[in-house]
């Protein structure tokens, strides 16, 4: 009996690719020729083509008969000699053969995980999902051939079986070991790897062991050494050349691309040239390939690598900073012992040191379950749903309850592991071509929260990236490089079509939604992408606008039989399908504003071209709301809900805040309020305004102490977390962000900025990463002050410190209120410097504290007397010079300015 994944990933493959199929009442419909057709039952219909399938297949042989039933290798070969004849008989015989044979493997490799979930029902994370994969590439023919391993080899070396098994050690004369190093000196990288795997100490090795003269350790996978034995037998200049230690270092297990092997006790993972042929290529590797890994490594290591990752708190990227092969006397690097180090940030002393139980491969989350139309990721989001809306496992949810569970998993998904794929590539150049096997979902309470992404072969680098990481391509050039429009198709290849789409075809086939509903709610997340500036916006541009998408035709190759590794042109192996992404005519001549809300929200404003008056509020790609704004009076406008019954006050505000954005309204009137009519002030709106401020307010009971200065004051509350502070700003049309500086995340930065000259001839704090963590460290301590990164549209560009005036040196100098707040200000991000930058970020600051401390009645700071330019900074943002005073260190001027003062004359 042929496996139901088989059937699925077979018929959709083809299907995706030709277009040859027509759906009609839950029936796929594959015409063979005029008279001879094979009819499908599907159990889900998806408009993408990812179907669900019941099992069945039916030949019609004419057009008013009953389908008689047939078993999949019949129909399987009806479709192929009808459909591909061109493809001469021994490639069809071959392609049919094999994808019989990755059939079977499908039917044990699936009764093989199912053994192990009986026998531990908990094995989840890293490992575990890795191993589950049983029916490959969801979008492939034949995605678990492994010719030409058979049974024996399969259930020792390929993931779905779990096994273990040793790397075998060889010992490489140093003149003909090559290879290169990102994380150390190669050859001492590789002793201390032989050492850590084998419990052997080199300098305590016999004399005669070959490690103690010259050569040095590589490992192989037991088939490549296999193989590796075998080339060598033939090959006489192998003799001196390379001795094989008949050491063997036991516990590794293959990931689920079988050639990346991991030991859970070794701080690297192992990625290795593997002589074995899977889906659409033999899976050897070249020098080329594992430079790329090295060169990745280089460019991370780089101010713009740097901040790319601290862009990224939750996405964790596996490099892969070394490599290693063995060269001929003429100095041709082989591929087949060629073997690559990755990290394995699970290990106990890598620097993340991440729970391998929080993660889940993507692919085997999206993975169909043989019966039914479920998948793990519908386990996860059936378990969130039914958190979201407090019901126990067994209670039934209503529709709208399940849509809006999905919809909220999608937006996690969206942010935490589309968005990083998508910001490498628009503000870096770095493509991570990033298919479903390599992207591991942090999961927590059953929502993404992070991402890990690997395989630095498929990275690659546009001009942007030229640009981005100038000082490394002086010296070496970018491998792997195409001009942007070039690389765009691709990239949307592997991150919208094999991981975005499969994603929102599972959770669709699984009831929660539809997936035209998840593709609106991922329209306007890309077009939120594409409006915060980002270097390079033709990726965006790309999936919004373009009527197609770029496919690999992984049927076709695999019925060519082509090395998809070796192609000179692989573009002969893609063709375009439609693009569920690009704007429907009704929304593509619209102005969209995205607008960031409390508690993780995101509102999207929509407005047509030919009335401004009349705008829409979106969420999560659904309609939420429609105004319409009348001007009653000069500057004073009215604001009218359709929708009688709207309720929710963050969408009121945002509307308001909409009218006294874009249209420079003073006064705004809203008859339908929830709580009854609402009028408010442009002064009223800006201190009272719930949209900003993202942490909770300081208004607890009033407890008096005192301070090391003598002050009095009241006990202060916690630091607080995260997001302090976020507003859309219209005339930017930039979003500011202030957060707390996180140490790890951002201590970088804060060294690099501190050290440079103009910084540190105002702050007077250059010095060392330890000096810098330490303040950073004694900072966290300090309840009286508190470090604040600014950023815009996610970029950082400075760092301010916010204190509490009456416990700080200040405090004595003037009479304080018992709130008033002060702050250091610092800008190192020499792309935000300037005016238009300055009364955006300052006056945000002094806003989130009037608003943060209801009670406070000032804002004050004490820059150096003698800088009139700070002093005129200050006071464009309302801190007005009231006397001078002497510090131990400078004579400082007060400035300060009241909260009416503020929001009457200086608030935007």
């Amino acid at each position: 009996m042929t496996h139901p994944l088989t059937i699925q990933h077979f018929f959709n493959s083809v299907l995706i690719e030709t277009g040859l199929g027509q759906v009609s009442q839950q029936i796929l419909r594959l015409p063979l020729d005029k008279e001879r057709e094979l009819q499908l039952p599907l159990s889900y219909v998806s408009p993408s083509g990812r179907h669900r399938y019941q099992g069945e297949i039916g030949l019609m042989l004419t057009p008013n008969g009953q389908p008689q039933r047939i078993e999949f290798a019949e129909a399987a070969k009806a479709l192929v000699d009808a459909h591909f004849s061109d493809i001469d008989d021994h490639k069809r015989r071959k392609f049919l053969e094999r994808v019989q044979q990755s059939d079977r493997y499908v039917a044990r490799a699936d009764l093989a995980v199912a053994d192990r979930h009986d026998i531990d029902v908990n094995r989840s994370g890293f490992i575990a999902s890795e191993q589950q994969l049983s029916g490959g590439h969801s979008m492939h023919p034949a995605p678990k051939c492994n010719e030409p391993l058979n049974d024996i080899q399969q259930a020792n070396y390929l993931p779905e079986f779990a096994g273990q098994f040793p790397l075998h050690w060889f010992a490489v004369k140093g003149s003909h070991l090559v290879g290169e190093s990102a994380a150390g000196e190669l050859a001492t990288e590789l002793l201390a790897l032989f050492e850590h795997c084998t419990d052997a100490q080199v300098n305590e090795l016999p004399e005669t062991n070959p490690l103690t003269q010259g050569y040095l350790p590589l490992p192989m996978h037991p088939l490549q050494a296999d193989a590796w034995r075998e080339f060598a037998s033939q090959t006489p200049w192998t003799d001196a050349a390379v001795i094989d230690l008949k050491l063997t270092s036991s516990g590794w297990t293959a990931t689920s691309s079988s050639r990346a092997i991991y030991h859970p006790d070794c701080p690297w993972m192992i990625k290795v040239s593997l002589p074995v042929r899977l889906t659409n290529s033999l899976r050897t590797m070249s020098a080329k390939e594992a430079q790329r890994g090295t060169q990745f490594s280089a460019l991370m290591a780089t101010e713009a690598g740097e901040q790319m990752r601290q862009r990224l708190p939750n996405t964790y990227l596996l490099q892969e900073p070394l490599w290693c092969s063995i060269q001929t006397p003429q100095g041709e690097i082989l591929d087949l012992p060629l073997v690559s180090l990755r990290d394995n940030p699970f290990h106990q002393d890598h620097t993340s040191r991440l729970d391998p139980k929080r993660f889940h491969m993507l692919a085997t989350l999206n993975q169909s379950k043989p019966q039914g139309n479920g998948s793990q990721l519908a386990d996860h989001l059936q378990r969130y749903a039914n958190q979201l809306h407090n019901v126990n496992d067994d209670s039934p949810l209503s529709a709208i309850a399940k849509q809006q569970a999905a919809l909220n998993w999608m937006q996690a998904f969206l942010q935490q592991v589309i968005t990083p794929l998508c910001i490498a590539r628009s503000d870096y150049g770095i493509v991570m071509l990033a298919h479903q096997q390599n992207l591991m979902v942090e999961m927590e309470q059953d929502l993404p929260v992070g991402v890990a992404i690997r395989d630095c072969q498929g990275f690659g680098l546009t001009t942007l990236a030229k640009r981005r990481f100038a000082e490394v391509f002086e010296h070496q050039p970018p491998h792997y490089y195409m001009e942007s429009d070039e690389l765009n198709p691709y990239h949307a290849y592997y991150v919208v079509g094999n991981t975005l789409l499969n994603s929102i075809a599972a959770i669709a086939a699984a009831g929660f939604i539809s997936e035209a509903k998840l593709w609106a709610q991922c329209r306007d997340h890309f077009d939120a992408l594409a409006q915060r500036h980002p270097q390079d916006d033709s990726f965006y541009r790309y999936l919004l606008d373009s009527p197609t998408l770029r496919w690999k035709r992984n049927f076709l190759c695999f019925l060519a039989d082509f090395n998809e590794a070796t192609l000179e042109n692989p573009a002969q192996i893609y063709c375009d399908i439609p693009n569920p992404l690009q704007w429907p005519a009704e929304r593509s001549g619209q102005q969209r504003i995205h607008k960031p809300l409390p508690d993780n929200r995101q509102i999207t404003l929509v407005q047509s071209l030919d009335s401004r008056s009349d705008f829409a509020l979106y969420e999560q790609g659904q309609h939420q709301a429609s105004f319409i704004a009348k001007e009653s009076a000069a500057k004073q406008w009215q604001l009218t809900a359709l929708d009688s019954d709207l309720s929710d006050p963050m969408l009121w505000w945002s509307a308001a805040e909409h009218l006294f954005g874009s249209f420079d309204a003073q006064k705004v009137v809203m008859p339908q309020w929830p709580e009854g009519e609402k009028s408010l002030s442009k002064p009223e709106f800006l201190q009272q305004s719930p949209l900003w401020l993202c942490t909770a307010k300081d208004t607890g009971d009033i407890e008096m102490v005192s301070a090391d200065n003598g002050c009095r004051h009241p006990k202060r509350p916690a630091h607080p977390r995260g997001v302090m502070f976020q507003r859309y700003y219209y005339h930017l049309k930039r979003t500011l962000t202030l957060r707390v500086i996180e140490l790890e995340r951002d201590l970088p930065c804060f060294h690099r900025w501190q050290n440079n000259p103009e910084v540190a001839a105002m702050w007077e704090l250059e010095g060392s990463l330890t000096l810098h963590r330490d303040y950073l460290n004694a900072q966290k301590q300090d309840r009286h002050a508190y470090g604040v990164i600014g950023e815009f549209d996610g970029v950082p560009f400075g760092y301010f410190e916010i204190y509490w005036a009456a416990e700080d040196r200040i405090g004595p100098f003037y009479d304080h209120g018992l709130f008033d707040t002060g702050v250091h200000m610092l800008v190192g991000n020499m792309a935000f410097r300037g005016g238009s930058y300055f009364d955006v970020w300052a006056r945000s600051i002094v806003q989130y504290c009037f608003q943060r401390a209801p009670r406070m009645a000032a804002v004050v700071g004490e820059p150096r007397a003698d800088n009139p330019r700070v002093q005129m900074l200050n006071a464009r943002i309302g801190l007005e010079k009231q006397f001078e005073f002497d510090f131990p260190h400078k004579r400082a001027a007060l400035i300060l300015c009241g909260r009416e003062r503020f929001f009457n004359q200086f608030a935007f």
